[in-house]
């Protein structure tokens, strides 16, 4: 099957928003490694980033000037319209069009429905542009880690008009894991180029950029040039009940660290007299103390109040010294901001046993993994 111009669509993942985000930066550097258009998917309300009943897109977080840029991107309308002369799909006339099953089944008919799994496949791209050298094979072969390596320049979806990633958790289609954990490049300098992209392209829109930078402006003037330190408390409806411990564990991890008494708080935990062991000997200050009238913050949550976790997420980037979660997503990619901006050294976790993992020399990881970032 040939055509002129070339797609990638997928199905968000059903999970949190950084359950949504992991699977969106698989399909976007697909895309981009490809030459292929990334097809947006349409608004739905997403799971923990509906308030005020909002609807997005996944990408409506993110600044589409520069994901545009880095090459084409087109709605689900507008793909739909080009495939098939209608933007219309039958079955869904009465409801949002991202929550109608009759699209996703519509995106599969309309393409190369690949079955590949981050626990069984290891993606190789651009062999097209050559086969990769000695070391770069070796490389392969250790972050494979056993999988079955998939040539996708070769592969009997490459001229297909359409490449669809599927969400099925009945057939293990789910791709809660890491881009570089799933796929890798022929060639070292497109590796370099596509994580590039990741890094600069896909990030978070101005106004939450401007947001955190506001915020984490008064807490340099806060500290009076001292480090501060931020910490992300997951509790709600985290699972891993081994690393959501009461206020007493926090406060342990944070005096092991900790270098000045301000402390950053980010999270899901609504009932403040949680940390009153911390408040008693350090300066705990929230985002909500921070979103006074006339503020960037406080203007970016009236547009948006979903756009909180992510500021916090730069808030958290950019800390002196950090604390996460073990087992967060969340906290994984604020351990990934940090990496990029060379804050690894002052990256922990609450976990005693997980403390200084982020900080040790990294090992290859092999089959899907989500629950922390390798820098």
């Amino acid at each position: 099957e040939t055509h002129e111009k070339r797609y990638v669509t997928f199905e968000p993942d059903h999970g949190g928003w950084n359950n949504i985000r992991m699977g969106m930066e698989t399909a976007a550097l697909f895309a981009w490694s490809t030459g292929r258009i990334l097809v947006l998917p349409a608004k739905a309300r997403l799971y923990l980033v509906s308030k005020a009943s909002k609807a997005h897109g996944p990408f409506d977080f993110y600044d589409l000037d520069l994901i545009t840029e880095g090459g084409g991107v087109t709605t689900t309308e507008e793909y739909l319209k080009e495939r098939t002369g209608t933007s219309v799909v039958e079955g869904c006339a009465d409801e949002h069009l991202a929550s109608c099953k009759a699209l996703h089944f519509k995106l599969r008919d309309l393409a190369h429905t690949v079955l590949w799994k981050p626990r069984t496949d290891f993606l190789v791209l651009g062999t097209r542009f050559g086969a990769p050298d000695d070391t770069t094979t070796r490389s392969i072969k250790k972050h494979a880690a056993g999988r079955k390596l998939v040539d996708v320049d070769r592969h009997p979806s490459h001229n297909a008009t359409t490449i669809h990633f599927a969400t099925d958790a009945k057939r293990d289609l789910r791709f809660l894991t890491h881009f570089y954990t799933f796929m890798r490049w022929s060639r070292a300098d497109m590796g370099r180029a596509a994580r590039r992209v990741a890094r600069d392209e896909l990030r978070y829109r101005r106004e939450i950029q401007c947001a955190a930078a506001e915020v984490i402006d008064l807490l340099k003037e806060k500290a009076h040039g001292r480090n501060w330190t931020a910490i992300h408390v997951r509790r709600g409806d985290f699972q891993f009940t081994e690393a959501k411990v009461d206020a007493n564990a926090v406060l342990k991890a944070v005096d092991s660290v900790a270098q000045d008494s301000l402390i950053y708080v980010a999270t899901d935990e609504r009932k403040r007299d949680f940390f009153a062991p911390l408040a008693q000997k350090y300066s705990l200050v929230f985002l909500d103390d921070l979103a006074t009238k006339g503020s960037k913050l406080q203007a970016a949550l009236l547009e948006d109040p979903n756009w909180a976790g992510m500021v916090e997420q730069l808030i958290c980037g950019a800390a002196p010294v950090f604390l996460g979660t073990w087992w967060s997503t969340f906290t994984g990619y604020i351990t990934r901001i940090r990496g990029y901006r060379g804050l690894r050294p002052s990256t922990f976790y609450v976990l005693p046993k997980y403390r200084d993992a982020f900080i040790k020399t990294s090992k290859p990881v092999g089959g899907a993994a989500w629950w922390r970032e390798w820098p």
